[in-house]
């Protein structure tokens, strides 16, 4: 599947496992090296966090930096304007379709992000501090990720994609 079908949006939302808006509206200026801060404005929980992006979610953004035509605020765009959910979801068809797979979302993707690095054993407290999500236990407010130590975790994906563990790719999108 091409870029033009949504290959970018599609790995860098596998790759990263941010929320649909998160990867639809991504930003230029979100992107710090190697890593994505997203502002308390973005997110759905109005908490600013920061990821650190993996050599997947680096080689996408770079395909992009590249690109002959770039869009000067936004990372992802479809006919040089920014994603909606309808466009999204039918280029995401298009390529399930053309891959021989059921169709899958953008939150599909990120259950298949989260999914993958618990089978390969990353904590639970890692995993939702990744997804962003601010509920749970009272110990979670004692427990305080930095960008760098999260690193390893996303790597998790790297190998993941490139091959190591191809059998999961099928029980999680089934």
């Amino acid at each position: 599947v091409g870029e033009q079908h949504g290959q970018a949006i599609d790995a860098y939302a596998l790759a990263t496992g941010q929320r649909e808006a998160n990867v639809m509206f991504l930003e230029w200026s979100w992107v710090d090296g190697a890593a994505v801060f997203t502002p308390a404005k973005d997110t759905k929980t109005k908490t600013p966090y920061g990821i650190p992006l993996n050599r997947v979610a680096l080689a996408v953004l770079e395909r992009r930096r590249q690109a002959q035509v770039k869009h000067l605020q936004y990372v992802f765009t479809y006919r040089g304007k920014p994603w909606y959910p309808t466009s999204l979801l039918r280029v995401l068809a298009r390529s399930c379709q053309e891959a021989g797979i059921p169709p899958i979302t953008v939150h599909g993707l990120r259950h298949t992000f989260t999914t993958w690095l618990a089978r390969a054993g990353v904590p639970k407290e890692v995993r939702k501090r990744l997804l962003g999500h601010s509920g749970g236990d009272v110990h979670d407010g004692y427990t305080h990720f930095d960008v760098a130590s999260l690193r390893p975790y996303v790597e998790v994906i790297d190998r993941l994609l490139q091959g190591e563990q191809t059998a999961l790719m099928s029980s999680a999108i089934s």
